[in-house]
């Protein structure tokens, strides 16, 4: 699921138009630039155990679900956060459509935990 987003951010880049790709924001002191690139330095760490930091084989599936969890959301909290930067039309759309699926995968991933926890 998640190479068929990283798919899906390729093919909306290729699709920008060149004024689409020159995004007029007011940042004079690039925070939000720097936040943007921190939060997506931490962002993509699915199938890890935090970012940058590999599963051990210790963990239990209670662990090893939290984990994908929290990846889940940071997907989303990064995801959404990144939309309001996408230009209206098709590529909005995507990028909603994508958020959609990362908080599915989320909710699928908490059911199969409430599961385990009963």
């Amino acid at each position: 699921m998640e190479k068929k987003h990283a798919q899906l951010f390729t093919e909306m880049r290729k699709e920008l138009s060149d004024a689409e790709k020159k995004v007029e924001i007011s940042d004079p002191g690039n925070e939000m630039l720097f936040y943007m690139e921190e939060t997506a330095k931490k962002h993509g760490w699915e199938g890890q155990k935090s970012p940058g930091v590999e599963f051990d084989g210790s963990e239990n599936i209670i662990e090893i679900l939290e984990s994908a969890i929290k990846a889940e959301k940071e997907a989303v909290f990064l995801y959404t956060s990144f939309r309001d930067f996408v230009p209206k039309g098709t590529a909005k759309d995507k990028m909603s459509e994508i958020i959609r699926e990362e908080t599915l995968h989320a909710g699928l991933l908490m059911k199969q935990l409430r599961h385990l926890n009963k």
